[in-house]
């Protein structure tokens, strides 16, 4: 249905929508705001209303990794309210607590550690991704974590050095496919 907001501004206010060319797309009372205008953007918020399952993004902590709560210029909460925009929820798991990774973790994120994962963590990242989960390292220099170790063990490689920020370079690790 469509709803012009000139006409109907209480239900554009009910649906967040606060300027004209917004779209929401509601499917069986969950509405999502789309991303744009665009064939993508629709389509996605069609996508994300379908989607039953909750998609959770789980930030390792406790080696001195960028925390998502972090406000400050090493934080990561921006990243944190994006993803809650597109309908992720995100969690922080310390894996010195305990050495597992959570079972509702869609994606586990390890960035930026300042000291070395001891093997019980480095255990718990490989369990994770042999078990066909994804994971995502974002390093600082100097490239140190163990993940050599990570990387050894678990088939993954670096696969590209991307520039971040200012001129920070970070890590790309990928899963190697046999064959």
């Amino acid at each position: 249905m469509y709803v012009d907001p000139d006409k109907n501004p209480q239900l554009a206010r009910e649906d967040g929508i606060q300027q004209m060319g917004t779209a929401v797309v509601e499917i069986g009372g969950k509405k999502e705001a789309a991303a744009g205008m665009t064939e993508v953007g629709i389509t996605g918020a069609f996508i994300r209303d379908l989607k039953t399952k909750t998609r959770t993004v789980c930030f390792v902590s406790g080696s001195g990794e960028h925390q998502i709560d972090d406000t400050g210029r090493e934080g990561l909460s921006q990243l944190k309210t994006r993803l809650g925009q597109e309908s992720y929820e995100t969690q922080t798991v310390n894996l010195i607590a305990k050495a597992d990774v959570p079972q509702d973790c869609t994606a586990l994120v390890i960035a930026g550690p300042t000291r070395d994962y001891d093997q019980p963590e480095v255990s718990a990242i490989q369990k994770y991704v042999e078990d066909g989960g994804r994971a995502m390292f974002l390093m600082d220099p100097p490239l140190q974590l163990g993940a050599s170790d990570i990387a050894a063990e678990g088939g993954l490689r670096r696969s590209a050095v991307v520039a971040t920020g200012a001129q920070r370079p970070g890590l790309v690790v990928e899963r190697q496919e046999d064959g």
